[in-house]
């Protein structure tokens, strides 16, 4: 099946330490189907990393991309955007890519997802590697911290991480100090909210939807979990 390569350009970054110019590569889109060697450094975050040649002081750079994963298997778009202000460029790349899709006589019927920074991307790789469907893990990180609060846990946050040594989800919880702590749930807790969920929730489309409490809320009140 013919994809969409990825996207790369360079510009010239100024050092924040010693103000040196350095020429960084930005990925406006990542296809990991044509170059699997992009997701290691992706998720390593070596992709937003630039290295003076001067100096050799390391510098985070944060930018918008396109994340594409078109395996046969579960094919796979994420437009992370850093800030919410992005939201035109997601408008942008939809209508780029449809007509690329569109022109090669591709599917659009699988995932488009939209997330904000670069930590909601890597969780939503993780999610779509290990089999989950956002969705469903987003009702199941709510009923988990509704969990936590009835046990009188502190929760500023919960992130997947994949699975565990039993094949279970595993999850890091941020605690009052925002110290990440490990938990691991049941495949029966995410497959019961899956049963129920599932038959309720839209066909994918081509649009990119993000998947927060304002999306899923219509959904969320007509189960019970």
């Amino acid at each position: 099946m013919e994809e969409i390569m990825s996207l790369v350009r360079e510009e010239k970054l100024k050092c924040p330490k010693c103000g040196a110019e350095n020429r960084f590569r930005f990925y406006d889109s990542v296809n990991v189907s044509l170059d699997p060697d992009l997701k290691g450094k992706l998720l390593d975050g070596s992709l937003f990393k630039m290295k003076c040649t001067k100096c050799g002081s390391e510098t985070v750079v944060r930018y918008d991309l396109l994340y594409h994963d078109m395996s046969d298997a579960r094919p796979l778009l994420i437009q992370c955007c850093q800030r919410k202000e992005g939201w035109e460029k997601i408008n942008e790349q939809n209508e780029n890519v449809r007509k690329m899709m569109a022109d090669m006589k591709l599917s659009n019927e699988f995932p488009h997802r939209a997330v904000i920074g670069y930590t909601a991307l890597l969780e939503a790789i993780r999610i779509f590697d290990a089999g989950y469907d956002d969705r469903v893990m987003f009702v199941l990180k709510m009923v988990f911290a509704a969990m936590l609060k009835r046990d009188h846990q502190e929760c500023k946050g919960i992130l997947f991480c994949g699975k565990d040594d039993k094949g279970q989800p595993l999850f890091s919880v941020l605690d009052d100090e925002f110290k990440p702590k490990l938990y691991n749930l049941t495949e029966e807790i995410y497959a019961n909210i899956a049963e129920k969920l599932l038959p309720l929730l839209p066909p994918e489309s081509e649009k990119h939807v993000l998947i927060d409490h304002d999306y899923m809320l219509p959904y969320i009140n007509r189960i019970q979990v």
